[in-house]
């Protein structure tokens, strides 16, 4: 039997050993497809939202109007986006492509209870109502 100094890796060949097989590493990582958008954390935005924009209107003393699109919610020059997953509607139907709701300076709105709806959950945002609104 022989022992002799050629045996084994040297330490600069296992370094470069495991720098090649980090790079492989992120690139396959950089290529698996990303987990969908958190519903939830999405829903909590748009509650938020719309909150935020009812404070707006009381703080300001003068009704603003709260425009709800497919895929986005807009008021004054403030929008959100949220993604296909979700939907916004004024009832437990269908929702409708968009619509208008006006937030009042004493905190009440007209239109229906918001409706939040994810793949797992729906959400309700109510409020105090200037007239008697049908949830359909």
């Amino acid at each position: 039997m022989k022992l002799g100094g050629d045996a084994g890796f040297s330490v600069l060949e296992l370094i470069v050993a495991l720098g090649i097989a980090a790079g492989l590493l992120v690139v396959v990582a950089a290529s698996l497809p990303r987990p969908a958008a958190d519903a939830g954390a999405d829903a909590a935005a748009i509650v938020a939202f719309v909150s935020e924009a009812r404070s707006s209107a009381i703080l300001s003393g003068t009704a603003a109007v709260l425009a709800i699109g497919s895929n986005s919610m807009t008021i004054g020059g403030k929008r959100i986006q949220w993604t296909d997953d979700l939907s916004v509607a004024t009832s437990t139907k269908d929702p409708a492509a968009e619509y208008r709701l006006i937030l009042y300076p004493d905190g009440s709105y007209s239109g229906a209870t918001l409706y939040v709806r994810s793949p797992t959950a729906t959400r309700a945002i109510t409020g105090v109502y200037r007239s008697n609104p049908t949830d359909g």
